[in-house]
């Protein structure tokens, strides 16, 4: 790697490649022919915890067949790192020998930026100019038509509550003007169902993805339209069913088995939740959201230190801090104060130190005001405070504790409050 001095946002392009030999100096060299800066770094490397230095990078270029660590992995941690992150365009994958697997994984993913590489005088010359040609900005040998319609699915990827009526409207006119097939296409169908989802039109857009997958049934976007929408709906049972029978067309993928571990730990089926969370992990044992799953699982069976050395692996836990939060939250909110603490007691131990938040220490407190343990109440806003100087509800509830008098009047201004309510 490069010395600990050099400024990785300025690196154009980041080479993930455990190969020290030709295939990094076929690499290196067509980078440098187009005045292209190349890093290398091994496939070992979690992209999360250096995400800053090299997000910002032109173009990621993967070596599919590396040892250290599944070239799909890697590009699923970018996504669940960036579920936005433009992949089709961004990352451009090295592979010398892609499986029927492969070819579906690249679809799912979105991977269109592919490179043949054969060590072969020939063949290698011809490869490192097409890395040369797709550091460019648009795919080798697109049509018109084609460039168009990334655009516009690029614009749907995009689509968050941000997004005006006016431009979910322009992005339909768009699909409808340039969808040339004769009838309907699978892309233009699912296109649209993405659209009514977006506008909470469920029925329209299952409608519309089922009428897609009819016309082309290896259309993947349309199964990841299906199975977000079901989910979405808490149709659970039909979500797991369609990512059981994407499984069987790619066994690689590893955010589709962590998500039938959630499917599973949400319907209350923990030993099935286990069995796919160790699946994604034996796949991948960085994948953060099945450390984090399996970490859900070992708690709530009482092994708290299996739990705890999960999330220590784990590069994001902040999901499960927020959920292990609101079961805490829900104990107070039915008066069952101890069983409350118990389990904050236990969070605090498995839980990861940067997880262990200021709203955490809060919530402890706020448990013993309503037991009427003051004191232990005061120590943990104060907690809350050294975390969060500014945490203004911290404040309140620690002023209301030291103040009685200041108490009783709050207590007294909610009670008349109540009372109006009531009587309106």
């Amino acid at each position: 790697m490069t010395s600990s001095t050099t400024n990785f946002k300025d690196i154009p392009a980041l080479v993930i490649c455990d190969d020290k030999t030709w295939i990094w100096r076929l690499v290196s060299s067509s980078l440098v022919s187009v005045n292209v800066r190349p890093l290398r770094v091994d496939s070992s490397i979690s992209m999360r915890e250096s995400w800053e230095r090299f997000g910002e990078c032109r173009r990621i270029i993967i070596n599919w067949e590396s040892k250290k660590r599944n070239a799909g992995a890697i590009i699923e941690e970018i996504l669940d790192i960036h579920p936005k992150f433009d992949v089709g365009d961004r990352i451009i994958v090295l592979t010398s020998n892609p499986t029927h697997e492969d070819v579906v994984y690249f679809n799912e993913l979105g991977v269109r930026r592919i490179v043949r590489l054969r060590n072969r005088a020939p063949e290698l010359e011809q490869s490192g100019k097409e890395i040369a040609r797709h550091l460019g900005q648009g795919l080798p040998n697109a049509t018109r038509l084609d460039v168009i319609w990334r655009g516009i699915l690029r614009s749907i990827d995009l689509i968050d509550d941000a997004t005006s009526r006016d431009q979910l409207d322009r992005i339909e006119r768009a699909i409808e003007t340039f969808d040339v097939a004769k009838g309907s296409s699978a892309r233009k169908l699912d296109a649209l169902a993405w659209l009514r989802f977006h506008t909470q039109r469920f029925d329209e857009a299952e409608q519309l993805w089922k009428e897609s997958l009819e016309v082309n049934s290896n259309y993947f976007r349309s199964y990841s339209g299906l199975i977000k929408l079901y989910r979405r709906t808490n149709q659970d049972v039909l979500a797991g069913k369609l990512l059981h029978k994407m499984q069987e067309l790619n066994h690689s993928n590893i955010s589709r088995l962590t998500d039938l571990g959630d499917i599973h730990s949400k319907l209350g089926q923990d030993q099935h939740a286990e069995h796919y969370y160790g699946a994604a992990l034996e796949r991948d044992n960085q994948f953060s959201r099945a450390l984090n799953g399996l970490a859900a699982v070992r708690f709530r069976a009482g092994d708290y230190e299996h739990s705890r050395e999960l999330l220590q692996k784990s590069t994001s836990s902040v999901q499960i801090a927020r959920e292990l939060n609101m079961h805490g939250i829900q104990l107070v909110k039915s008066g069952r104060y101890e069983a409350a603490l118990q389990h904050y007691t236990k969070a605090i131990y498995v839980l990861p130190q940067k997880e262990k938040g200021p709203m955490l220490f809060y919530n402890i407190g706020l448990c013993y005001s309503r037991w009427n343990k003051t004191d232990m109440a005061k120590e943990f806003l104060k907690l809350a405070l050294i975390k969060e100087p500014n945490y203004e509800k911290a404040k309140r509830l620690l002023e209301s504790l030291n103040h009685p008098a200041a108490k009783l009047k709050a207590a007294t201004i909610k009670t008349q409050a109540n009372a109006q309510t009531q009587t309106n």
